[in-house]
């Protein structure tokens, strides 16, 4: 058995449904904006929203497929919620440009009654299934949330590199990673002159994302504490969030040449004016302190 159905209310109303019956699966169908009540269909002027779903009525978590919360002009797309569905409920933030909306769903019984609530890690804008067939960062690589890099180094003997990274979004760093070198996260800044420049590149072509990011490389150490540190691999995933910075340790007795290469899982919706793009105006008097991320 399916249920469609809508939830409805002004703009600044938290929209929400219980659903009756066992139900394993929603999706969200629609999403519409009205100029007065529910007569006369509007594209709203700004604003965005988010909906989620709850297996208790309680805690809730947001829809799969998309970047929560999504801007009032971005299209409905596959909208999925994986579970058992005890409610569903429609956030509006800051909805301007129109009085009312109507937000439309179904429910079925069917879907992943295998995967229990607590399987299920997530935010407004990542979340993961606690299986071994797929990691957190994989499963961000699938819905369009990740960035990677990766960028050719040499480093001499007993030398260090450290890495500073800018970027438009609060992410985890997932993994980081280069051979033949310790690998640490230190809470400092970088030292030393710039060596190398890159970008964060995606890994999902099929899905829109607007994830920036770039990383300068420099050949010095760090100038704080090592907070972790391992052999060729920083184990835990850690969030830098404007602070700290990554540094590549050479203790042999040789020259070593590597590939630094790192995985970012986004944890937040584009903050913007952060990092250049190819529109951004230069005047003489702009200050370039904006993009250091």
């Amino acid at each position: 058995m399916t249920v469609k159905t809508f939830i409805q209310g002004l703009v600044t109303d938290v929209l929400s449904d219980s659903v009756s019956g066992d139900h394993y699966g929603a999706q969200i169908l629609d999403v519409v904006f009205y100029s007065d009540e529910y007569e006369t269909e509007v594209a709203p002027s700004g604003g965005s929203y988010l909906t989620q779903w709850s297996s208790n009525g309680t805690s809730f978590i947001s829809f799969e497929g998309a970047n929560f919360p999504v801007d009032v002009s971005a299209p409905v797309e596959d909208w999925q919620a994986g579970g058992y569905v005890d409610a569903i409920r429609a956030i509006p933030i800051s909805i301007t440009g129109a009085t009312h909306w109507r937000v439309y769903y179904r429910a079925h019984r069917f879907g992943m009654p295998n995967i229990p609530a607590r399987a299920l890690a997530s935010n407004d804008y990542f979340s993961a299934v606690s299986t071994v067939q797929v990691s957190g960062f994989e499963f961000s690589v699938l819905q369009g949330n990740a960035l990677s890099t990766s960028q050719e180094l040499i480093i001499p003997a007993g030398s260090v590199v450290s890495i500073r990274v800018a970027k438009n979004v609060n992410g985890v760093f997932t993994f980081a990673a280069a051979k033949g070198v310790f690998v640490a996260l230190n809470n400092g800044d970088v030292s030393g002159n710039l060596i190398a420049l890159n970008s964060g590149y995606r890994l999902n072509y099929l899905e829109e994302s607007q994830l920036q990011a770039s990383f300068e490389y420099y050949d010095g150490p760090a100038t704080g504490a090592r907070v972790v540190a391992d052999w060729e691999n920083v184990g835990p995933p850690f969030i830098t969030n404007g602070n700290g910075v990554i540094e590549l340790i050479n203790n042999s007795d040789s020259e070593v040449t590597t590939f630094f290469s790192t995985g970012i899982s986004a944890l937040s919706a584009p903050i913007p004016q952060t990092i250049l793009t190819p529109d951004t105006q230069l005047e003489t008097n702009t200050e370039m302190g904006d993009f250091n991320g």
